[in-house]
């Protein structure tokens, strides 16, 4: 049973899991199960298989198909530079709509890719991006920032960005980036991370709160006319 593969990619509109397995004469092709079901996986495909035995049907050579979801989340060189920016442009026109103050100006994207180029070679700087069958699907940017020179803990590791783009949302895309954040903060030996979020954002606070982040400080403010 070893040479059959069986690939498994998340159906984010139908919320399951579903399960490629070799075609086998009068068994189906693909499975679903929920998504808290996974571990059953393997004990369907067993059943398929001991359908075709038990009618003497002959079984398929052993098959391999190539995993629907073959994600890698890598450090961005210059090249990938030119497909984080349709996600970074998506991404802001999302916050654009929360608060117009956020909307960016003309060619900002170009701004914003110099500004790229410069943190992917900082070395307290880290930019990540995902790559799902050689497209980026995602990106993330970390640096290391300092406190005031009063305080006894000086530096903390700070979160700017996790975008993803649209059609990749829901496969966890966003967890794996700060995982591997979190490592880098790791390597050197930051503990505390902080990250600046929309209050009205909501989905994005609550992603951000299920990854243990929690209030501590909040950012207020007003905005001045002219006096007259």
């Amino acid at each position: 049973m070893s040479d059959y593969h069986i690939n498994i990619f998340y159906d984010d509109a139908a919320r399951v899991y579903v399960a490629d397995i070799p075609d086998l004469p009068n068994c189906s092709a693909t499975g679903s199960t929920p998504a808290d079901a996974l571990a059953n996986v393997e004990r369907k495909k067993q059943a398929w298989l001991n359908t075709a035995k038990a009618q003497n049907l002959p079984l398929p050579p052993p098959v391999y198909r190539p995993s629907r979801y073959t994600l890698e989340i890598v450090p961005a060189r210059e090249e990938h530079l030119p497909a984080v920016i349709p996600i970074w442009q998506e991404f802001m026109a999302y916050h654009a709509e929360i608060d117009p103050y956020f909307a960016p100006k003309p060619r900002g994207e170009v701004e914003f890719e110099t500004h790229l180029k410069t943190l992917i070679h900082a070395p307290q700087a880290h930019v990540l991006v995902a790559v799902d069958r050689d497209q980026v699907v995602g990106y993330a940017i970390a640096e290391i920032y300092h406190y005031s020179p009063v305080f006894a803990h000086q530096q903390y590791g700070f979160i700017s960005e996790v975008a993803i783009s649209q059609p990749s949302r829901g496969r966890g895309i966003g967890q794996k980036l700060v995982a591997r954040i979190y490592d880098w903060f790791r390597e050197h030996e930051i503990e505390r991370v902080e990250l600046r979020v929309f209050s009205a954002n909501r989905s994005a606070y609550q992603f951000w709160q299920k990854q243990g982040f929690q209030p501590y400080l909040e950012v207020m403010y007003r905005n001045l006319q002219p006096e007259k």
